[in-house]
């Protein structure tokens, strides 16, 4: 987000050169605004750096061939690793020393790992900045939350309900 977008969003007003809020800010204001940009910036820095760095690595190892759907393919696959992990973690005893506890809860974190990483370079490969996901995703939660929601099913899964939106 911009500093102009900072301000705009602060003040509700649309920035330009003599904008009112500019008036209004004494230095306070103006560093915690500047702070806030750093931070969201340097958030979404490091995320577009680890995009690119995955899709570069991506390319390299298995060709820049390698596209959208074939990622969409592994990434269903390590969904299905990630969900085995978390049904394996019940078989273990509740008696059981810590490591395997540990052992299994690092498996889980490798397999969200593996799932990031190919969202992140299908999104790449998409056309995607960060920005432009985190954007996206912002927008399908504000739908989700107007959509009314069904029941759970036989596997804990609750969808939303077909052509419904609240207030619609």
């Amino acid at each position: 987000m911009t500093t102009e977008k900072m301000i705009e969003k602060k003040s509700g007003v649309p920035f330009h050169q003599n904008h009112p809020v500019l008036d209004t800010l004494d230095f306070g204001d103006v560093r915690d605004l500047m702070e806030e940009y750093a931070q969201q910036s340097g958030n979404v820095g490091q995320l577009q750096t680890l995009m690119n760095d995955t899709s570069e690595w991506s390319d390299k190892t298995f060709g820049e061939n390698q596209r959208n759907p074939a990622i969409i393919y592994h990434l269903k696959k390590e969904v299905d690793e990630l969900l085995s992990e978390f049904k394996s973690i019940k078989d273990i005893p509740f008696d059981a020393p810590d490591e395997f506890f540990k052992e299994a809860v690092n498996k889980i974190k490798g397999e969200y790992a593996d799932c990031f990483i190919l969202i992140l370079d299908s999104a790449h490969h998409f056309g995607f900045t960060v920005e432009n996901l985190i954007e996206c995703t912002r927008a399908k939660l504000e739908i989700n939350k107007l959509r009314n929601w069904g029941k759970l099913d036989e596997n804990g899964v609750v969808k939303h309900i077909k052509q419904q939106i609240k207030g619609k």
